[in-house]
């Protein structure tokens, strides 16, 4: 029992830290699309695509944190959508189109 309960608390300390890093790396995007608009990097229609992208991610999130818990298939399609926005941000921030 002692086994199960340290499993049990484990299984959610990591649930809980890769939630911390999602977390982050979506701060980080938002920074980053920020970044593009003050340095003029990014259109209009590039940021709005942008933070579309963004609140997709976000409501993922909130689909799979819907029962409580953060499983392994779960977290690795919101790395997998993290992934594809960060390469989105990257191109729409260099491809020398100017605001």
């Amino acid at each position: 029992t002692v086994l199960a309960a340290f499993s049990f608390v484990f299984v959610g300390m990591v649930g809980t830290a890769s939630a911390g890093k999602i977390a982050k790396r979506q701060v980080n995007q938002r920074d980053r699309i920020g970044q593009g608009i003050v340095t003029k990097n990014l259109t209009r229609g590039e940021v709005k695509r942008l933070h579309k992208g963004q609140l997709k991610i976000r409501a993922m999130k909130k689909v799979a944190w819907s029962d409580g818990r953060l499983n392994t298939k779960e977290r690795a399609r919101i790395s997998r959508a993290q992934n594809k926005a960060s390469k989105n941000i990257y191109v729409a921030k260099h491809n020398n189109r100017k605001r």
